[in-house]
């Protein structure tokens, strides 16, 4: 026997099985704890301070930034997804890539409490591309996912 959760918003009740584990929540797992591991990442990495001395040139931080978040927006927009598949593209992108720019401004603040580190716009601004580059990502991922699942049903 089947039990039935209370109908969600879009009025289309989540199934469960036995163990009370619905679908979504098996679809946003893996999404999750990726998430959560890379968001772990970013972390450790603006944990360690600046050595003295010359440093590399400045693009490289700013490449390392843009894959950062790059990476951290296409997970934010798995995460999303998965807790409403059908959800309409661009409202999901866009709350996928506000996690992303949000997580990043932590990220800067948490940077200015690390010794040789500061926070800075620039930073904060290839978070943000890199998080729209993601997202951009994402997008044409689950839009080749839909038609193939259309090609397949029909």
């Amino acid at each position: 026997m089947a039990l039935v959760s209370p109908p969600r918003l879009s009025g289309q009740p989540a199934q469960f099985d036995r163990a009370g584990a619905g679908r979504e929540n098996c679809l946003m797992r893996p999404w999750l704890f990726a998430l959560l591991g890379w968001a772990g990442v970013i972390f450790l990495l603006s944990s360690f301070p600046n050595p003295p001395g010359p440093r590399g040139p400045e693009w490289h931080s700013y490449a390392a930034h843009t894959v950062e978040y790059a990476t951290f927006g296409f997970l934010a927009a798995g995460f999303v997804f998965s807790l409403r598949p059908q959800r309409a593209l661009v409202p999901g992108l866009l709350f996928a890539w506000l996690l992303a720019v949000l997580y990043g401004v932590s990220d800067e603040v948490h940077q200015s409490f690390v010794p040789s580190r500061h926070a800075s716009p620039t930073d904060l601004a290839f978070d943000a591309f890199g998080a729209a580059l993601g997202c951009g990502a994402f997008a044409l991922f689950i839009r080749w996912r839909r038609s193939r699942a259309r090609r397949r049903s029909g």
